[in-house]
C-alpha cells in the first residue's frame, strides 16, 4: 500500500511537469556514454542497492540500515570533490556535520541499548535460583542431603 501510494504520488508530479517538457525526438537522443551513465544509475542505485538493503536487514536492524542511507549525501560530496573538481561549501559541510552527527547518535543508542539488555539479562540471570537451589525448593525449602 505505501509503496502504490508514493508511485501514485510520483505520477502525478510527472503529471504536473510533463507540459513543460520538450518531447522533441532531438531532445531525447542520447550519447553512448549517457546510455553507460544511465545503466549505470539504474542497475547499481536501484538493483544493487536494494539487494544490498535486504542484506543488511538480514544482518542488523530495519532502523540501523535506515540510518545509513543520508550517508548518500556525504559520499556524494566526497566523490564530487575527488572526480569533478567541485569543493563543498560551508552550508556543505554544516550538512554532513549534521548527517554524521544524526548516524553517530542513533549508533550510540543502539550500542547503549544492547549494553542495558545485556546488563538486564546478567540481572535475571543472578536473581534466578542455581541448580541446587531448584533441589531444594523442590523438597519444601529443606536441605538436600548432598548439600549438606
Amino acid at each position: 500500500a505505501v509503496a502504490g501510494t508514493t508511485y501514485l504520488a510520483g505520477a502525478a508530479a510527472i503529471a504536473l511537469v510533463l507540459p513543460v517538457c520538450k518531447l522533441e525526438p532531438q531532445y531525447w537522443r542520447f550519447s553512448p556514454t549517457s546510455w553507460v551513465a544511465l545503466a549505470y544509475a539504474v542497475l547499481m542505485t536501484s538493483a544493487f542497492n536494494y539487494g544490498a538493503s535486504a542484506w543488511a536487514n538480514k544482518q542488523s536492524s530495519p532502523v540501523f540500515v535506515t540510518a545509513f542511507f543520508p550517508l548518500q549525501v556525504v559520499f556524494t560530496a566526497l566523490f564530487s570533490a575527488l572526480f569533478l573538481g567541485s569543493l563543498p561549501t560551508a552550508a556543505d559541510y554544516v550538512g554532513g556535520f549534521a548527517i554524521i552527527a544524526g548516524l553517530a547518535s542513533v549508533t550510540l543508542g543502539r550500542v547503549l541499548r544492547e549494553r542495558t539488555a545485556s546488563v538486564e539479562q546478567v540481572g535475571l540471570l543472578a536473581d534466578s535460583p542455581a541448580a541446587g537451589d531448584h533441589e531444594s525448593a523442590a523438597l519444601g525449602g529443606r536441605v538436600h542431603p548432598r548439600a549438606g
